[in-house]
């Protein structure tokens, strides 16, 4: 049997943008990774009316219907009773759970409330209590009429474990209906990874990619039907060989890991210089647990002064060629491998703008410079967009040079 299922996300705050919904994109990807696609979503306020009519929309279209949100202690959540209305189920009170939500208040010293448990602890009759231990909203699931309603709280702490004990059920009632498999091509052009692609799928015509282009490179998605598993195996194995050393299984290539890795390995230290990026690439690297086993630290220099005094840039460098410049990019490296002695180093130094751009250096202009044993590579960028985007992508750029740079060394 096929999994129809209709998500209603419950909440004003929602729709109005206070709240982002994250429990969605989760849901969705777990949904994706076992075989399912949900066939609807709908986003409604706080309110009855509302609620009933997502509830009829959902009822017409799904098998399973989940809500999300609505399920506290307070007056303005109504989910519960809202969806007994419209399914008209007895309901009764579940002393077991009253005694759960007590004691799980207890233990934290929060005062307590019997009307507000009473309220958290009305069931239906004949539905399965799916157990949140991290609230006192129990997660509900009920059948009626060979269709599914599934209650669950909106807090993600409490929603996201809930939801991952809820599709082991649906997974032992319904038949997946794809199998996908997700790589990541670091440093690469959707264009390029398309075309490799389609070259790979000419014998696989059951396959369908999908390409999703970000400042690190390409997620590459295959999916077919459930029955040609084994064919997306072969053809995803296939193109993991085309694309070589960028191809990474997983729908992100941490960038910044797989640098630590080869590092750690090598027993190699690593610092960066950031002009134009101020320390995002530094953070991006210590956002790892364990950084410090292989990187030293970072010197953000966006005066001239600083560069000079921290670094040894030349004055006739910046005077003559400008703080903007492949030259000064490379005396930057120098300076963190003299004065710091490391084994490798990344440096940056561009106009993220909106000012300071001219006609012989515009807005998006970006040196990139990379350090491996002595051996240095310079790149000149040119990234459009804010001041944001161009930041982002310099310091995608800057880690997906570092890694091909100590990929050609290491190997």
């Amino acid at each position: 049997m096929k999994a129809k299922i209709t998500f209603i996300c419950i909440g004003t705050e929602l729709l109005a943008g206070r709240t982002l919904n994250s429990n969605l994109a989760f849901a969705g990807k777990k949904l994706e990774q076992a075989g399912f696609l949900p066939t609807l979503e709908l986003t409604v306020s706080d309110n009855p009316t509302d609620i009933s009519d997502a509830l009829d929309i959902a009822e017409k279209r799904s098998n399973i219907t989940i809500t999300i949100g609505g399920l506290g202690p307070t007056s303005d959540d109504i989910t519960a009773e809202t969806v007994y209305s419209f399914l008209h189920c007895p309901v009764h009170l579940n002393k077991t759970l009253v005694s759960q939500i007590t004691s799980f208040l207890q233990t934290r010293k929060i005062n307590i409330n019997l009307d507000n448990i009473k309220k958290q602890a009305l069931v239906p009759e004949n539905s399965t209590i799916i157990s949140n231990a991290n609230g006192t909203a129990p997660g509900i699931w009920y059948e009626k009429n060979k269709k599914i309603t599934i209650m669950l709280p909106g807090p993600p702490q409490e929603f996201c474990p809930m939801f991952e004990d809820i599709l082991k059920k649906i997974e032992d009632i319904f038949i997946p209906e794809f199998f996908r498999k997700t790589g990541f091509v670091i440093g690469t052009s959707e264009a390029v990874v398309a075309q490799k692609t389609v070259e790979v799928l000419k014998k696989y015509p059951m396959i369908t990619p999908e390409y999703c282009a970000c400042p690190e490179g390409v997620r590459l998605t295959l999916s077919t039907n459930i029955k040609y598993a084994d064919k997306l195996k072969n053809a995803f194995a296939e193109s993991a060989k085309r694309f070589g050393l960028s191809f990474t299984a997983g729908e992100k290539a941490n960038i910044a890991k797989k640098i630590g890795d080869i590092l750690v390995k090598k027993n190699w230290k690593l610092a960066t210089v950031e002009s134009c990026t101020g320390g995002m690439i530094a953070a991006k690297i210590t956002d790892l647990p364990g950084a410090s086993d292989f990187y030293c630290g970072s010197v953000i220099t966006y005066s001239n002064e600083w560069k000079n005094k921290m670094l040894g840039v030349t004055s006739e460098t910046l005077e003559k060629d400008g703080a903007v410049s492949i030259k000064t990019a490379k005396e930057m490296l120098k300076g963190i491998m003299t004065k710091y002695a490391v084994e490798c180093g990344i440096a940056v130094t561009g106009i993220a703008g909106p000012t300071g751009g001219t006609a012989e250096k515009p807005v998006g202009l970006v040196y990139i410079g990379t350090l491996v044993k002595g051996d240095i590579h310079l790149t000149e960028n040119f990234f459009k967009g804010t001041r944001k985007n161009i930041r982002e992508r310099t310091v995608a750029r800057a880690l997906n040079q570092m890694y091909f740079h100590l990929k050609q060394v290491y190997y």
